[in-house]
């Protein structure tokens, strides 16, 4: 499929829509999802309570694409870490997540 410039490759599903958020990206299917979007351009904010996991992965997915990976840890199973997760997120990017 190609679009924009000829001959430039554009992924299917909207790939190209840059900002996404991945909860439990760390690990199985969370990571290859977040490993395609970064791999095709797209910066990736990773998310699960575990923040060690998640700068790991945030740094192994960085040597992968010309898309970013970046740790925002939470608990999902906490109201204040949602709201923290959701108040740093609004800091880092002005305008609305493409994907959830």
């Amino acid at each position: 499929m190609t679009g924009g410039a000829k001959g430039e490759y554009q992924p299917p599903c909207g790939l190209l829509l840059n900002r996404e958020l991945i909860a439990i990206a760390h690990l199985g299917v969370g990571r290859m999802i977040s490993q395609g979007f970064v791999e095709n351009g797209a910066k990736v904010y990773i998310s699960s309570r575990d923040a060690k996991a998640c700068e790991k992965a945030c740094e192994e997915l960085n040597k992968l694409g010309k898309g970013t990976a970046h740790a925002i840890p939470a608990d999902f199973y906490k109201l204040e870490d949602c709201k923290k997760l959701a108040e740093e997120l609004g800091n880092k990017e002005k305008s609305e997540c493409d994907k959830l």
